[in-house]
């Protein structure tokens, strides 16, 4: 696992108690859509040796595996929305008010 996969799981995994980022959200970060981070992540999951993962990174994988059908989800939701979707309509779903992992939440605390 390289350090840009372990930043996109962490991200996601940081992200899935509060229903998931949105799409805009891996654009303005990462710079990828959802389904693109889906398909970097996934392959890892199904294909992963964790034997041959440092401590962190296991565990790391360990909660990906967790959640993979979330992280599925993740991907087909954005896929439907692109495929099936009016041409106005956006490619996730509209967000609902202020949505942050409770570490984003915590450290902004302490910034001010």
């Amino acid at each position: 696992m390289n350090s840009y996969e372990r930043d996109l799981a962490r991200f996601i995994l940081a992200w899935l108690p509060y229903g998931g980022p949105t799409n805009e959200d891996f654009i303005g970060i990462f710079g990828i859509s959802m389904p693109r981070a889906a398909q970097i992540l996934l392959p890892l999951v199904a294909e992963g040796d964790p034997d041959a993962l440092t401590e962190s990174d296991r565990e790391l994988f360990v909660q990906l595996v967790c959640n993979e059908p979330a992280i599925r989800a993740l991907e087909a939701e954005s896929c439907t929305a692109i495929e099936g979707g009016d041409v106005d309509q956006p490619l996730s779903r509209p967000s609902s008010g202020q949505r942050q992992p409770e570490h984003v939440r915590l450290s902004a605390r302490w910034d001010v």
